[in-house]
């Protein structure tokens, strides 16, 4: 075992910035998949394109080992919520 300790960082970022670089693009979702069976083709179409996606990832050096994903909700009729 290694005495040198990794250093992890978080880092915030938008579909712009990283996930525009194939490399990155294809661990993120590498590491949606592996977590979530149910993570499609659609779903890398919407983290490259669709608008209110939030994103974060912890990094060893290169390696990612966990993502967090977050989609901006809302925008529902005053009316509608009140009723739900």
């Amino acid at each position: 075992m290694s005495s040198k300790a990794s250093t992890q960082k978080i880092i915030a970022f938008t579909q712009s910035d990283e996930l525009s670089q194939p490399l990155f693009l294809q661990a993120f979702y590498r590491v949606l998949s592996d977590a979530h069976y149910r993570t499609s083709t659609k779903d890398l179409r919407r983290l490259t394109d669709a608008p209110g996606m939030h994103f974060s990832a912890t990094l060893s050096g290169d390696c990612i080992l966990a993502v967090l994903w977050l989609v901006d909700e809302g925008g529902l009729d005053e009316r509608l919520v009140r009723k739900i």
